[in-house]
Order: C-alpha cells, then sequence, then structure tokens
C-alpha cells in the first residue's frame, strides 16, 4: 500500500479521502490545505503519491506541480477536480499530473485512480484507456 499526502483546502474533503484511503490499507502520510503548504511537506513526509485538490485560490495547480515535480521527479500526483475545473484539471495532467478524479466521486473511483496512478505511466497509459479515466 502507498503513503499519501493530501493537498485539498476543505477539511470534509480531507477527512472522506483519509477515511476512504487509510480503510483501504494506504497510509495517509499527511496533509495540507493548499499546494505551497503540500509542497513544504513533501522533504519531511516523503509520499509515494500526492492527492491534490484543486481550487479556486492560491498558487496555480500547475505551478505547485512543477514545484512539486522539481523535489521528486516521478511523484505521481492525482488531482481532484470538481466539475467547473476539469479544464484546469486537463492542463495541470499535461504539466506533469499523473491524471484527475472529478468530485463528488465514490470510493471505488478514488481507489482505482489511485491504483491506476501508482503504475509507471507506459502501464498507467493503457490501462485507463477508454475507461473514463482522464491521465497522460
Amino acid at each position: 500500500m502507498a503513503r499519501i499526502l493530501i493537498v485539498e483546502e476543505h477539511i470534509l474533503v480531507r477527512r472522506l479521502l483519509w477515511q476512504i484511503l487509510t480503510d483501504a490499507g494506504h497510509e495517509v502520510v499527511g496533509e495540507a490545505e493548499d499546494g505551497p503548504a503540500g509542497v513544504g511537506r513533501l522533504d519531511d513526509l516523503t509520499p509515494e503519491l500526492v492527492m491534490y485538490g484543486i481550487s479556486s485560490s492560491g498558487e496555480s495547480e500547475v505551478a505547485t506541480i512543477r514545484r512539486m515535480l522539481m523535489i521528486e521527479p516521478s511523484l505521481p500526483i492525482l488531482l481532484c477536480a470538481g466539475a467547473a475545473h476539469q479544464e484546469q484539471a486537463r492542463d495541470a495532467v499535461r504539466h506533469g499530473a499523473r491524471g484527475f478524479l472529478v468530485k463528488p466521486f465514490s470510493r471505488d473511483a478514488v481507489l482505482s485512480a489511485v491504483r491506476h496512478s501508482l503504475r509507471p505511466p507506459a502501464v498507467l497509459h493503457e490501462a485507463v484507456r477508454g475507461r473514463g479515466h482522464y491521465s497522460r
């Protein structure tokens, strides 16, 4: 199971993700309210995956993803986006995120997206082709 950092401005969404992930056996190593705080926690927490919720305020997702990938180039980043932020999520995937999940999401959708995001990119592309996940 994976060590996961949750970066999400809404505490209820963080708690929901925490519950889903830990119930499935993953270790949530920490959380942050926004991208800059998440970047600041990468070195200390050494996550194997970052779940990053797109928000309508603060630093752009692309800038944050670039900063995270400068610290850990192979770090899988899975975005959680509301319906209104899907274009931002697609742009972030073009700049290094592994994929995105649309809110509201189900337990199964979260676990499937996490599982796919943890695969190497070449395997990921084959696994999600035609299955409703958006990934690079």
